[in-house]
């Protein structure tokens, strides 16, 4: 393992450079009334070591040959310049109690892995290089010991420049492999709480200090001519699974069927859905997430907070007109600190912004009626343009969002609320919505039969005038059949989107024959 070794001290990066964002975000005192004061996120995180962090420098963990134990006495304390790579598994030998299988096939890929980082990265002396990895670097012996440890987990990511994740050589799990994007999308790994939740912490801090995010997967992954080359039985045999590679033209050729994968970058953004977070991930000991729902808690408000002051200080440096919010995390406790921001720089921003954008976020319909009913009122506002669409509206705070709509001190042209679950509560918000002069776009809400009848009977009763004839009400994409398209059709003065649903191609032909005239 010398060579390896070598190699890598001439490649991996320093992952740490990028400014450390503090709470303050650099923005006037005004906007975060004295938040500079509380500890940044990173800094709470590391309150939760109970015991200090170890970790194993990397040319001991190559020359090994397997798996470290904690007994083996290869760990050291961590130390302020170390270059740290989380390794985030799940063991392979559950029913050994063991880590890595009795061939060590997961020591050996992540030796590979290892060596594979250094062509993604630029130089880093290998002095500095470490791997944490619990079997090694929590004590396995003295019972205390390791729960102390497994306490500080959280700690010990938040100090972490790179996340590695071994795949396991199994197929489904090769297969989910070859088309993740993400490591929840990863099978043996993405399903478990706390997969998720180390690489939930790493992937929110690494946001909130502004460094990359380096979380990679390294596994089984064929491509091209090995692709070509490699049946399915091959790909997993014992050969190939020790080494990583695959030999063809009676040995002539030798190719690598393995690949290193970088997962969770998606629009640069730590992207959680509801049901991908770690509270919602499988758990051995059920006992452990209250644990969990506490740190992914005060993760996700830090996480929050320092995005809403970062895209708040980016409109007050530009001129852009969108203030784009999309796939943060965002709930309505953070729809409040963002009205209180609008608050404090009101005259400077408000008269600009003309779209705000939220979507894929956490939010109720209590936090998209705050935003829509505050926003309405602050001085200068001129936002023509909401999108709350991906997010948790439901049915059930449904009135709340009417009676803001309804109470808007100035017109909306466009509403998006696609795919909320809004059911039952769709009648509701058209209700509140005439006001909305474009587009109220309802696509995707499990709206059928019977909440169509009851948006039939919203608009029958509305006054002549009360909504704006240009209004498009977008219905695609729900459970709307013939009898009930056709109502809304007939009882309607707006134009009726109702693409998508199971309805007949004449009531499609009779909507398209209504837009039409409507641009007439």
């Amino acid at each position: 393992m010398d060579q390896p070794a070598a190699d890598w001290a001439r490649c991996v990066s320093d992952a740490t450079e990028g400014s450390l964002f503090a709470d303050s975000c650099a923005l006037p005192c005004d906007l975060f009334q004295g938040r500079s004061d509380d500890p940044s996120s990173r800094s709470r995180l590391l309150a939760r070591e109970r015991t200090p962090m170890k970790v194993v420098p990397l040319d001991a963990f190559l020359s090994h040959g397997k798996l470290p134990h904690s007994r083996d006495r290869l760990q050291r304390d961590a130390e302020l310049a170390d270059c740290v790579v989380f390794v985030s598994h799940r063991w392979w030998n559950v029913a050994s109690n063991e880590p890595d299988t009795p061939e060590g096939h997961k020591y050996g890929l992540l030796c590979r892995a290892l060596v594979a980082l250094k062509r993604q990265v630029p130089n880093q002396r290998l002095d500095d290089v470490v791997i944490w990895i619990d079997y090694a670097c929590i004590d396995q012996d003295d019972p205390m010991e390791r729960d102390l440890g497994i306490s500080s987990l959280v700690s010990y990511v938040a100090r972490s420049d790179f996340l590695v994740i071994p795949v396991n050589p199994i197929p489904e799990a090769v297969s989910a492999f070859k088309n993740a994007s993400h490591p929840i999308d990863l099978v043996d790994y993405g399903e478990r709480a706390w997969c998720r939740l180390e690489v939930y912490v790493f992937l929110c801090v690494a946001e909130i200090l502004q460094k990359p995010l380096h979380c990679y997967a390294y596994g089984l992954m064929p491509s091209g001519m090995v692709q070509n080359c490699t049946c399915t039985a091959d790909l997993f045999s014992a050969s190939v699974v020790s080494t990583g590679h695959r030999s063809v033209a009676c040995g002539l050729l030798r190719f690598s069927v393995e690949r290193l994968q970088r997962l969770g970058v998606q629009q640069n953004s730590a992207m959680f859905s509801f049901e991908h977070l770690p509270t919602n991930g499988q758990l051995t000991h059920e006992a452990d997430r209250d644990l969990i729902s506490s740190v992914q808690q005060d993760v996700r408000q830090d996480y929050g907070r320092a995005v809403l002051g970062r895209a708040l200080l980016m409109m007050q440096c530009t001129q852009h007109r969108s203030l784009i919010l999309d796939a943060k995390q965002l709930t309505c406790d953070d729809a409040e600190y963002l009205i209180h921001c609008f608050q404090g720089t009101a005259k400077k921003l408000m008269p600009r912004i003309r779209k705000l954008s939220m979507c894929c976020n956490l939010l109720r319909c209590r936090g998209a009626a705050l935003l829509v009913r505050e926003l309405s009122i602050l001085p200068g506002s001129s936002i023509l343009s909401m999108d709350f669409s991906d997010n948790c509206l439901q049915a059930a705070g449904a009135e709340e969002l009417q009676h803001a709509l309804s109470s808007m001190k100035r017109p909306l042209r466009k509403l998006y609320l696609a795919r909320n679950c809004l059911g039952e509560g769709a009648a509701k918000v058209v209700a509140g919505a005439c006001r909305v002069q474009k587009l109220l776009d309802l696509s995707d809400n499990q709206i059928g039969n019977r909440e169509a009848e009851l948006i039939v009977r919203v608009l029958a009763d509305e006054a002549p005038g009360a909504r704006s004839p240009a209004q498009t009400l977008r219905l695609a994409k729900n459970n709307i059949e013939s009898q009930a398209g056709q109502a809304l059709l007939a009882a309607s003065q707006v134009v009726i989107d109702l693409a998508q649903n199971p309805i007949p191609p004449a009531v499609f032909a009779e909507a398209a024959m209504r837009q039409a005239a409507a641009l007439v």
